[in-house]
């Protein structure tokens, strides 16, 4: 493969800010190799044009002592062309055009971006290198134009001069390219009528007497220059722009908030970076699909827009995040308006595709000066108080303070550090025993993830299976906890069963069958000992799917158990139509069954409704005895919790397992009668 070219490029102007959006517009091009010399005077500048060899200089039209009309004239007379592109403000060209005529393009403040620099580039250069490429130039050119002699014959030119001589004979009567020739020469430098067609004419001397004749088709090039601005235009705005949202995206946001740094400096102001987040958001995408998903973030984005006043300014960086910046204000406090309206606005209900799905958004909130001099550092922070939100569910709005960063670093490194215990299969598994609830014999374990860190001990499952979400391993984790679970577990006597819970991901992003079956075949346990429980919230969304899954599984003999029962989105109507064999009642209202007469009533009609459904029920959180005379009167199928025994590693389940299959620490009736 030939290598690339390298341009060589020469980058003069004395704002410096200016500069370095050029610099960074230029490393972004993906075709170009590109070496640049940086200057920020004239003198310098024609310095180094003397000294050494460039390929194109970028000026700034403004550079001190050396205006870009002045610069044009002073390479003109150089030996050593180069040809230069100059940034410029807004310009006529009725007006501009003789001053800038020698420039090799012109590029307004605004088109500083990268698509526009790099058609700039490659223009400026290649038309400076005409000499092989003569022909075909002078073909694809929108101008007339010819070569003449110094006797005004014609040396070169490209059809369309052809084309308009012949039609000037034509309407004098004569076939000779005289009559255009005659037309041009006694108006040099003004206009020419041809038919209908009003043409500008100019002459320009070149070198052993040639001259070459320019003809400029007036109305044609008015409109083909509206094209071209028109179009740059547009580049610049798909370039800018999200085409999902249509808000400004990364790049966009990132010449607004350098030009809001700039100007804050300058005014020894202040203003907010909010970035806002929508909760549970990678749930909704899993669970409804990303279709859903992304009508979901046009109708936030359009409410949001809504809201802004003023001097704000709106942005999606990506995925859910999405970016706000408002001037500080006094009468702001701590929290910027910006906030209170959109999290109004997002707090109700939307609708998608026909479903009704609710939101949260959360906002995490940095300041300039005080939280960053730098959009990096701005954003960092704010990102920093969303990781603070993600942590503490109650909380919807946090600003940034010292703490948090240190906060962040730290749950980077554990989650490296937990990238790392995953390849090292250094994630232990601990069992929880359940028990039937009649008699307190063992009929089973589920299986939960456990890491201790070499340094820092062992790590809350709250905290780090929180990071293997956010970090994108949970998939792995599940797999890693699954194939180790079915292994332990093939060792027990085999009328116990173990109970895998599986996250939303594994099913609805993975080939959740075909891994539970390799792990079967790899572990050798019987199919009909696992029990694979899924939350409530796979019971919406892409229920197709989900019911393809779990008909598969349950084809193979493995049961399905519907974890946290009554605390997400269960109906009747799902629990007929999924397989499911066993319902499980979240702990939070097992404990609260003494006290709470709503809990009663709860806790035994779902038992009730398991019986006539033929469902096992499964209560968790048991710790008292009180729950386990409840549970039996009301004719609870199986129970577990810290009352039964706290979750475990392997050899201490095989020492409880050897001591029998009724559990000694419960009270029995049944064992109690057999001993008296």
């Amino acid at each position: 493969m030939a290598a690339r070219q390298t341009y060589r490029i020469l980058l003069a102007d004395a704002d410096r800010d200016r500069m370095l959006v050029v610099r960074e517009a230029l490393d972004e091009l993906p075709r170009l190799n590109t070496e640049i010399r940086t200057v920020t005077t004239a003198p310098a500048l024609i310095g180094l044009l003397k000294a050494e060899n460039f390929d194109l200089v970028i000026a700034a039209d403004d550079l001190p002592r050396c205006h870009g009309a002045e610069l044009l004239r002073w390479m003109k007379v150089q030996v050593r062309q180069v040809p230069i592109v100059l940034i410029a403000p807004k310009w006529n060209l009725a007006d501009q055009e003789e001053k800038y005529a020698a420039a090799a393009d012109l590029l307004d403040h605004g088109e500083l971006i990268a698509p526009i620099l790099d058609r700039a580039v490659r223009y400026a250069v290649s038309g400076h290198d005409r000499h092989a490429m003569t022909l075909s130039v002078l073909e694809n050119t929108d101008s007339i134009i010819a070569v003449i002699d110094r006797e005004n014959r014609v040396k070169l030119a490209n059809s369309a001069f052809w084309s308009l001589a012949a039609e000037a004979a034509a309407s004098a009567g004569t076939f000779q390219t005289d009559v255009l020739l005659a037309k041009v020469l006694r108006n040099q430098t003004g206009e020419i009528r041809v038919g209908e067609r009003i043409l500008k004419s100019r002459i320009v001397d070149l070198p052993h007497n040639y001259r070459s004749i320019v003809l400029l088709d007036v109305t044609r090039h008015a409109m083909a220059l509206a094209e071209r601005r028109d179009t740059e235009r547009r580049i610049t705005h798909l370039a800018t722009h999200d085409s999902l949202t249509g808000l400004p995206n990364r790049l966009g946001f990132s010449g607004e908030i350098n030009k809001r740094i700039r100007a804050a400096k300058l005014e020894g102001k202040e203003f907010y970076l909010v970035t806002f987040d929508l909760k549970r958001f990678k749930e909704i995408n899993d669970v409804f699909g990303h279709a859903t998903g992304d009508g979901l973030l046009k109708s936030v984005a359009e409410r949001m827009r809504g809201s802004l006043r003023e001097n704000e300014y709106l942005a999606r960086l990506g995925g859910d995040e999405f970016v706000a910046l408002q001037p500080k204000n006094g009468d702001d406090d701590t929290l910027p308006c910006i906030v209170r309206r959109i999290l109004k606005a997002c707090d109700q209900s939307f609708t998608v595709k026909k479903k009704l799905i609710n939101v949260s958004l959360s906002a995490g909130i940095s300041i300039y000066p005080a939280h960053g001099q730098t959009a990096e550092e701005l954003q960092a922070n704010a990102a920093c108080a969303i990781g603070r939100i993600k942590r503490n569910p109650l909380e919807r709005v946090c600003t940034f303070d010292e703490s948090m960063d240190r906060a962040l670093r730290k749950r980077r490194i554990l989650a490296a550090d937990l990238q790392q215990a995953l390849e090292d299969r250094a994630i232990e598994v601990h069992f929880q025993p359940k028990a039937r609830v009649r008699d307190c014999r063992l009929t089973g374990f589920e299986a939960l993830a456990r890491w201790t860190h070499p340094q820092l001990g062992p790590i809350s499952p709250v905290e780090f299976i929180s990071i293997a979400e956010e970090y994108g391993m949970i998939i792995e984790l599940g797999r890693c906890l699954m194939e180790k679970a079915c292994s332990i577990a093939r060792s027990w006597p085999d009328d116990l069963h173990l109970a895998i819970n599986v996250s939303p991901v594994q099913i609805i992003h993975t080939d959740l069958v075909e891994t539970v079956r390799e792990t079967l075949m790899a572990t050798g346990l019987n199919p009909k000992r696992l029990e694979i429980e899924i939350t409530e919230s796979l019971l919406i969304g892409d229920t197709e799917r989900t019911l393809e899954v779990l008909r598969k599984l349950r084809a193979m003999d493995i049961s399905i158990a519907m974890d946290d029962f009554g605390t997400g989105y269960s109906s009747l109507s799902a629990l007929m139509a999924f397989p499911f064999d066993t319902l499980k009642i979240d702990r939070t209202f097992i404990e609260k069954i003494t006290h709470n007469p709503q809990a009663y009533e709860i806790v035994r009609s779902v038992i009730g409704l398991g019986r006539m459904m033929d469902f096992k029920v499964v209560a968790e959180g048991v710790d008292m005895q009180s729950h386990i005379d409840f549970l039996r009167e009301h004719g609870c199928s199986e129970m577990q919790g810290f009352l039964l025994g706290k979750p475990a590693p392997a050899d201490k389940i095989a020492a409880l397992i050897a001591d029998g299959p009724i559990l000694k620490t419960l009270e029995s009736p049944l064992h109690t009668s057999k001993a008296a």
